[in-house]
């Protein structure tokens, strides 16, 4: 019989010593073995991971080829304007906001020059 500091003894102490590289690969071959049995219990599941994904690459890239790519000129947007500012609509805007950020800063207590631009 082998007591608790002789090596030869067992008692989980192997794998105390495995370290590093050696101690992953073991984990390694524990997790593939595991799988392996996983995977040999249910053909069918293991045949749905494969295919499944194949289908649906294959319903993407049916998809994409079957798409219409239009090409149009470049064109900046931003110098067309966005907002009319001489509009009465901005303008209703504006003093709105200007409204608002008064009410907002009295609340708070600060000064409101600086805040909206005329």
């Amino acid at each position: 019989m082998h007591g608790p500091s002789d090596p030869g003894g067992g008692g989980g102490r192997e794998v105390a010593r495995d370290r590093g590289a050696r101690l992953g690969l073991r984990q390694l071959g524990v997790l593939l073995q595991r799988q392996w049995l996983v995977k040999r219990r249910s053909p069918l599941a293991t045949l749905m991971e494969i295919f499944i994904p194949v289908l649906l690459m294959s319903l993407l890239l049916l998809g994409s080829d079957l798409s219409v790519v239009r090409n149009y000129r470049r064109q900046i947007f931003a110098d067309k304007g966005i907002v009319d500012v001489n509009s009465k609509t901005w303008k209703d805007f504006k003093d709105l906001v200007e409204l608002e950020s008064r009410e907002l800063c009295e609340a708070a207590g600060r000064n409101v020059s600086g805040l909206v631009d005329n």
